[in-house]
């Protein structure tokens, strides 16, 4: 009797054992590939967002002053979105041993029908606390984001006063006394416009 009640356990825990089995390798093989194409495209999306950004900030340093606030949010968006990819590739690589020792230990389980839950939480804790911090990586993302938007917006910002300014002292009736004094303390150059 008892013979068979343990037989039928064996049977269930192996049958446990081969979910398992399954559902980690889906796991493995889909989060893998899903990483990896994020990773791809937040980066290279980021990268050229704000490699954009700074190359608007240089070409408006050809015909004003330099937009070094615009041009240093740039800069960060770019280390940002670096960092962001360093970060995914960072926490996949963390993952691969736990989960392949979690996958070793149900292909045991599904042999020997013996089940330790124990260790399979002990081996489960790595992947537990990897996804307890997922969310960095995204986060420095749309850090990189952020910091092209407020750019873009410092940019504008940039160029209109300058341009205003730049207007209104070439206009024929300039609105200001000391035109020519501000044009050139503003190191705008009308050959350049």
């Amino acid at each position: 009797m008892f013979e068979k009640e343990n037989e039928d356990l064996a049977t269930e825990v192996r049958r446990v054992a081969e979910h398992q089995i399954g559902r980690l390798e889906r796991f493995e093989s889909g989060a893998s590939d899903q990483l990896v194409k994020m990773s791809v495209w937040l980066t290279a999306s980021l990268l050229a967002i704000n490699s954009g950004g700074a190359l608007a900030a240089l070409n408006v340093a050809e015909h004003f002053e330099f937009p070094t606030p615009a041009a240093l949010l740039f800069g960060i968006g770019i280390l940002l979105a670096l960092l962001s990819g360093v970060a995914i590739q960072g926490f996949q690589s963390k993952a691969a041993q736990p989960l392949e020792e979690l996958l070793l230990y149900w292909r045991g389980v599904q042999i020997s029908g013996v089940e330790d839950i124990e260790r399979a939480v002990e081996l489960a804790k790595p992947l537990i606390t990897l996804n307890r911090f997922a969310f960095i990586p995204p986060t420095i993302g749309w850090f990189s984001g952020l910091a092209f938007f407020v750019g873009a917006i410092a940019l504008g910002l940039h160029v209109e006063h300058r341009g205003k300014a730049v207007v209104d002292m070439l206009s024929l009736k300039p609105r200001r006394a000391d035109s020519r004094e501000l044009f050139i303390a503003l190191k705008c150059d009308p050959t350049r416009l």
